[in-house]
């Protein structure tokens, strides 16, 4: 939601702005816009351009096609973090500066605005310290001003020089935007600007130390965990470590555009969306059948002369084999051998016998509101009992979905994820030894039925007839007759 300040200042304005709008001007953008994903975004709509500006700038009509593919393209959305942002710097209304203390009236207000924000921002971090870091001659900070005077945000850096073989790189201090004003990528442009800086004085590394709650943003900035930076440059003594803080790195490179990486990404995606649509028919649709009546007795249906299925590969005698009662008998035995088998080592399985609310009940709460789709054997064994699983590939989705879920929930030193990792094992045996045994029961099914065909005698000949249209095969055993209708309609 919202912070509650939000609604004041919509009303009152920001100095120098007048009354701020309700939504923001829509922008010119041709896909879907979604901001940093820690930032809410509920109430902006940036569909569609004015229509004095579309007049105005003529469309290219490759960007055209490209957007008339990318409309009709479900997934993936395509994220434009900083759109919004990059829009204002080319109107104008949005700036972004590097200062430092020099002792000017005017440096000294944007650096207590800068230290206003950072420390409201990062409660638990003293003022004190805050005020030492960002006024502090050796330290720098980009600061973003709305109108000029305005701050909107700040990244406070210090920049290690090159000495002898040592190279040069960026320890990010301070880096937060303003409560009211996280709805529009403003970190992700403040981030973009402090690399294109860098970019200028030829530095490529930044560090910092990251608590819990701003990984997730380093991340999507393209800072890691694994340090790609010779630790004799940056282990000197000169970063500031933090309780509960991880170091984080990122490489500058000097290739790429920052200012506009995120144009860039985007016009990537959209060139594989064109590809892939050109490649395969994922966009085509038919004309379907027509609509039948539930209430009344619709004409018959063969799957087979749909169009649809056709162009997809849907054969009526794959699908009639598969779903054969021989078919159907023989995967239910060969899951409920795998099933059987594991649940044999009861020491390995009782975690995963019944549903956590039976088995543990007091972690039931915490578990559903991290693991969307739970899973267990019982339920598996029930499934399997009632027809459920139609293809081996069905039974081995929810055992894997039940060790993906109980890893995804307990960490690597538990015993419940031990006990995860030794079923995924069995699991892969177990699959792989069943697909074996397939294949080698085909192969001599196939040898069989040769050699009865050339030997064309004997008490089980077969003898073949049509009776009104439809192929009867009569096997003789033991003078018992066995009918097999080998070819049906399936109705919708």
């Amino acid at each position: 939601q919202r912070p509650p300040r939000r609604k004041r200042e919509l009303e009152v304005g920001v100095p120098g702005e007048g009354p701020l709008p309700k939504k923001p001007k829509p922008l010119s953008l041709s896909c879907s816009v979604t901001p940093d994903d820690d930032l809410k975004f509920d109430d902006i709509d940036v569909e569609n351009e004015e229509e004095e500006e579309e007049e105005a700038i003529p469309k290219d009509p490759s960007k055209s096609k490209m957007e008339d593919i990318l409309r009709n393209w479900p997934r993936p959305a395509i994220k434009i973090r900083d759109q919004i942002a990059k829009t204002e710097e080319k109107e104008g209304r949005l700036e972004w500066r590097v200062i430092s203390n020099d002792g000017t009236r005017e440096t000294a207000k944007f650096l207590t605005d800068a230290k206003q924000i950072i420390a409201k921002q990062l409660p638990n971090m003293p003022k004190e310290y805050i005020t030492r870091l960002v006024f502090d001659p050796a330290h720098k900070s980009l600061i973003g001003l709305r109108n000029s005077e305005l701050v909107i945000g700040v990244l406070t850096f210090r920049v290690c020089e090159k000495e002898g073989d040592l190279l040069p790189f960026i320890e990010v201090v301070f880096c937060t935007i303003l409560s009211t004003q996280q709805f529009y990528g403003y970190g992700s442009r403040l981030m973009n600007h402090i690399k294109d800086w860098a970019q200028k004085h030829q530095i490529f590394h930044l560090l910092t130390f990251a608590d819990d709650q701003a990984i997730g943003y380093f991340e999507r900035q393209g800072f890691t965990f694994e340090i790609n930076f010779d630790k004799k440059n940056w282990d000197i003594g000169f970063l500031k470590q933090y309780d509960s803080a991880s170091l984080m790195h990122c490489f500058v490179d000097p290739r790429v555009n920052y200012l506009e990486i995120s144009e860039q990404i985007r016009q990537q995606r959209l060139s594989f969306c064109q590809k892939i649509a050109e490649m395969t028919n994922c966009n085509t649709s038919f004309s379907g059948v027509p609509e039948i009546d539930p209430s009344k007795r619709g004409p018959k249906i063969d799957l087979q002369n749909l169009s649809g299925f056709r162009s997809f590969g849907w054969h009526l005698e794959e699908y009639k084999e598969k779903m054969s009662e021989k078919s159907l008998r023989a995967l239910y035995h060969t899951c409920k051998k795998i099933l059987d088998g594991l649940t044999q080592n009861n020491d390995l399985v009782w975690p995963f016998l019944d549903s956590v609310e039976e088995l543990f009940p007091q972690e039931a709460e915490n578990y559903l509101s991290e693991i969307e789709d739970p899973i267990d054997l019982g339920m598996i064994s029930r499934r399997l009992e009632e027809g459920y699983y139609i293809t081996i590939e069905m039974f081995k989705a929810d055992l894997q979905r039940m060790v993906n879920n109980c890893k995804d929930y307990n960490t690597e030193d538990t015993p419940f994820w031990e006990m995860a990792d030794s079923i995924q094992k069995y699991i892969d045996v177990a699959f792989a030894e069943a697909s074996s045994e397939d294949d080698d029961e085909d192969g001599s099914e196939d040898k069989e039925r040769g050699g009865k065909s050339k030997k064309g005698k004997g008490k089980g000949n077969g003898k073949e007839k049509k009776v009104k249209g439809k192929e009867i095969v009569v096997s003789v055993v033991d003078d018992e007759k066995q009918f097999e209708d080998d070819e049906e309609i399936i109705v919708v």
